[in-house]
């Protein structure tokens, strides 16, 4: 659950000549206007690969998707936009993403109008940040075998 941000508490260091920004692992097409008090000057978005500063984009880094699917693996594209999700992929997204229940017909067409969904990845910008789904391979071997465009996270609850 998103918690809103105390304006007052923003009020200081902003009186203080400090640049205040909402940094997130969200993309930006996730971040809402009404998410960002008049007191923040930016975003980061996409774990650092996108960055506004006073309403401009100062850095948006792309990442290249041919490498995961010579590895065949199965993934989403982060845009600045929108999410791109393969279509023949929902299913496999689905059961990665509840644990192994099963989407059903209704659930992916939800997910059909909620996302943007595409029949392949060919001829669409590359995204800032992609989210993989299932790898033979540890996390480690998977960095090691993508190169340095990429870096490998899994994610962590605290």
């Amino acid at each position: 659950m998103d918690v809103g941000v105390n304006q007052r508490s923003t009020l200081t260091p902003a009186e203080n000549g400090h640049h205040l920004f909402i940094c997130t692992g969200r993309p930006r097409c996730m971040v809402e206007e009404s998410q960002l008090p008049g007191t923040f000057e930016g975003i980061i978005c996409a774990a650092g690969a996108y960055v506004e500063y006073q309403g401009k984009v100062i850095k948006a880094l792309k990442m290249p998707v041919e490498k995961l699917d010579r590895e065949h693996i199965v993934y989403s594209v982060q845009c600045t936009d929108h999410i791109l999700y393969m279509k023949n992929h929902l299913q496999e997204i689905g059961n990665a993403s509840l644990s192994g229940r099963e989407l059903t017909a209704e659930q992916i067409e939800m997910l059909e109008k909620a996302l943007k969904i595409v029949e392949d990845y060919q001829n669409i910008p590359d995204g800032e940040k992609v989210m993989y789904y299932n790898s033979k391979l540890s996390p480690e071997q998977l960095e090691e075998r993508l190169g340095p465009d990429y870096h490998v996270t899994l994610p962590r609850i605290m």
